[in-house]
């Protein structure tokens, strides 16, 4: 007899058993396809913070005041006021960027990114630091010969030292001389300007091989460089600056700690008068200072002069004094009305402004 109650369908069986592999399957390539896209983004994410591009972010740092922990002088040549000068930094990047962290300061407008070429040259981070240092300390020597020398004292070179500012990319000296380098000799010749380093290259004809004594971190180091031609002339291809160090009639010494450059010279030089002057040169004001300065006390132009006026304006200073150039650059990275922008050339108008 034939068994009709069975009631299943074996098409039906197979139908869901296929149905079930196929999601199974679907199943699979959602996990599959979920797992590629995680490894993409873990990816993307990865070359973002491992990824450097060649660029110097440049941030708002701080504004210090130069006071008695700064600014040290024998208490009784000092005398006491309120107010003072602000020196203002900035926050540089010491190293290429990320993707990530270039990406974040593309959006923030109190950031500046800067072709890395176009702020050290083919120079490494490490050789821009070492120049940096000679130049802040060349700074502070600067203002202390133009405050003193504004006060009436006399103030004389002891010694000076030639260092190397800057080296052509692909010039002969390139990878042989680093920024910050001083230059000792040139052919056994004892360099006392760098007015002399031009004189003791150009007689060579190209071609030729020139032998310096350079000073590094401490080390005296030998270095031999063919030289190029340029206009028929012996061509070593790097810039250079003499440095001044000198006799000072006043114990004066400034600490900045790990700040370095030149462009606190015109805080400094103030600062050093307030502290040695009866008279208030600020009025009991709080004044942002920015600018560097020479011994004559011209002031002179400075970098991240607009991250400056952020940085000014986030202390509460309602004056700031910049170099002649910078102030569109600072009046344009703050409101109108929010910090009153004076323009200097030197240090006799600086303290003029103050009096204002």
């Amino acid at each position: 007899m034939a068994n009709l109650g069975s009631g299943v369908d074996s098409a039906s069986v197979i139908s869901e058993e296929s149905s079930s592999k196929r999601l199974a399957r679907k199943r699979l390539g959602l996990i599959i396809a979920g797992a590629i896209s995680a490894m993409v983004i873990m990816a993307i994410f990865i070359a973002l913070i491992v990824v450097r591009v060649p660029y110097v972010i440049i941030a708002p740092g701080s504004a210090t005041l130069l006071d008695k922990s700064i600014i040290q002088i024998p208490d009784n040549k000092t005398y006491p006021h309120a107010g003072g000068v602000l020196y203002l930094t900035v926050r540089v990047s010491d190293g290429d960027p990320s993707v990530l962290r270039w990406l974040l300061a593309k959006v923030d407008d109190d950031v500046s990114i800067e072709p890395r070429e176009e702020v050290i040259g083919c120079a490494t981070y490490s050789e821009s630091a070492r120049l940096n240092e000679a130049l802040m300390d060349q700074s502070q020597n600067s203002s202390r010969v133009a405050a003193l020398t504004h006060l009436g004292y006399t103030v004389r070179v002891s010694s000076t030292t030639v260092y190397v500012t800057n080296v052509v990319c692909d010039a002969p000296a390139f990878g042989k001389l680093q920024l910050g380098d001083e230059i000792v000799s040139i052919d056994g010749e004892v360099l006392n300007d760098a007015a002399e380093v031009k004189s003791a290259v150009q007689p060579h004809a190209p071609g030729e091989i020139v032998e310096l004594i350079v000073r590094r971190d401490e080390d005296e180091l030998p270095v031999s460089v063919k030289l190029a031609g340029k206009e028929g002339m012996g061509y070593l291809g790097i810039f250079t600056e003499t440095i001044n160090e000198w006799q000072f009639p006043v114990d004066i010494r400034i600490d900045t700690d790990r700040v370095s450059g030149p462009s606190a010279g015109l805080a400094f030089s103030l600062a050093i008068i307030d502290e040695l002057s009866p008279e208030n040169i600020t009025n009991g004001r709080r004044v942002a200072v920015t600018g560097s300065i020479r011994p004559d006390g011209i002031v002179g132009p400075v970098g991240g002069v607009a991250q400056k006026a952020i940085t000014a304006r986030a202390s509460g200073a309602k004056m700031m004094l910049v170099p002649k150039g910078d102030a569109k650059i600072a009046r344009r990275a703050i409101a109108e009305g929010e910090l009153k922008v004076v323009v200097v050339d030197s240090l006799t108008e600086a303290l003029a402004a103050l009096k204002k």
